[in-house]
């Protein structure tokens, strides 16, 4: 049985451990220059300021997908408080029906729930999610370009 649920960072991160190879293999581009290795302490603080939410998707109780975000307000206007997408995930196994949908919809309306007013999430350009956002009422309204600028 398919479930989505709040949950917080501890039994996430304790749950997690089993689809992050599988997230990371998938989405990362530059392995050899970014090891997934996640910052716990930040992590923890803001859930500790109520600015962590965390869906999750489990199938008769094992994690086989989740949808992280940060709550706060846009740094440029101060009283829209917006969701952003911080990781989405779920496993191939569970990419078949309305599973990856249903846990979009779910994080949008727990955002509702605290206030949020605009959520913001992003697609990589290798595995593009662009048409799913398009068909749950969502706006393209940025590009994102990265650039190594650091020493080798």
């Amino acid at each position: 049985m398919i479930t989505y649920q709040l949950e917080p960072w501890a039994t996430y991160f304790r749950d997690c451990q089993a689809l992050w190879p599988e997230h990371y293999d998938e989405i990362a581009v530059q392995k050899d220059r970014m090891a997934m290795r996640p910052d716990v302490a930040t992590y923890e603080a803001l859930e500790a300021a109520g600015r962590l939410q965390i869906v999750t998707v489990r199938d008769d109780g094992r994690m086989v997908g989740y949808l992280l975000s940060v709550i706060r307000p846009h740094l440029h206007y101060a009283d829209v408080l917006c969701g952003f997408e911080d990781a989405y995930f779920l496993a191939k196994s569970h990419r078949r029906g309305m599973t990856g949908v249903k846990l979009i919809r779910e994080a949008v309306r727990h955002m509702q729930g605290v206030g949020v007013r605009k959520a913001f999430f992003m697609t990589k350009v290798a595995l593009n999610m662009g048409p799913i956002f398009e068909r749950l009422g969502f706006t393209a309204t940025d590009i994102v370009y990265s650039q190594w600028i650091g020493a080798e």
